[in-house]
């Protein structure tokens, strides 16, 4: 078992690990003051979401040891809605174009593929992020 994940339950090939959470902690936003604390950490939601995107399973179909199917899917939704989630892929592209030794800007076509994410898999996967 990998000691740079975050859990010491099961381990899923979808836990980020300590370096994929630094590249993608910048851009999810903390915590809105006042009201209960959180019941899950912003990791533990984006291990759930990015467990989805990168094993293409159902919300519903989430382990157990994320939180529940429907607080990682609604914070998908809010993050989509706000921008989030395009911050939290240009994080990714531009760690995959500096790891290629690119410039970390947009190439020359410009930008994301698609409005839902959907066409950045490649850039998961070429960032090592997306093991099988």
């Amino acid at each position: 078992m990998n000691t740079s994940r975050q859990s010491t339950t099961t381990a899923f090939p979808a836990r980020l690990t300590d370096a994929e959470w630094a590249v993608l902690q910048p851009p999810i936003p903390p915590n809105r003051p006042g009201g209960r604390p959180p019941k899950h950490t912003r990791r533990a939601i984006l291990d759930a979401i990015v467990s989805v995107v990168r094993q293409g399973v159902a919300w519903r179909a989430l382990p157990a040891d994320f939180p529940h199917w429907t607080t990682a899917f609604w914070y998908f939704q809010e993050w989509q809605k706000d921008g989030t989630w395009g911050r939290v892929e240009d994080a990714l592209r531009k760690a995959v174009r500096l790891a290629e030794g690119r410039a970390s800007g947009d190439p020359v076509g410009g930008g994301r593929r698609s409005p839902d994410g959907r066409g950045d898999r490649a850039a998961w996967r070429s960032a090592g992020c997306c093991s099988t």
